[in-house]
């Protein structure tokens, strides 16, 4: 089993706290989790780091290049009101996914 990296876990946290005021959504296209919705927890030149909370935890983002996600800019207050509650942990990210497909469900 691998071991727990806490270095890593606290610069992911870090990242997420910094990006709490550009909270971004973002739709899978490509992989065997196509149109599965995240959050996007950080980004690289070309690559972002993926979470939802339950298969995907912040300790463990999913690596995805850019080509292969869709993202989500168009987001509710609801939602940005969620994003400002404390703690930001896997809790939060399932909350912010539940509502955001809560509202897709509605408007189709």
């Amino acid at each position: 089993m691998e071991q727990f990296q806490w270095k890593k876990y606290l610069q992911l946290l870090f990242k997420f706290w910094v990006n709490r005021m550009s909270l971004q959504l973002a739709r899978s296209k490509k992989g065997h989790d196509k149109n599965q919705i995240y959050v996007i927890a950080s980004e690289d030149e070309d690559v972002v780091y993926l979470v939802n909370g339950t298969t995907r935890r912040i300790a463990r983002p999913k690596k995805k290049k850019r080509k292969h996600i869709q993202p989500i800019f168009h987001l509710s207050s609801q939602i940005l009101s969620i994003a400002e509650q404390q703690p930001f942990d896997d809790v939060l990210v399932k909350r912010i996914i539940t509502c955001y497909r809560k509202e897709t469900e509605v408007k189709a």
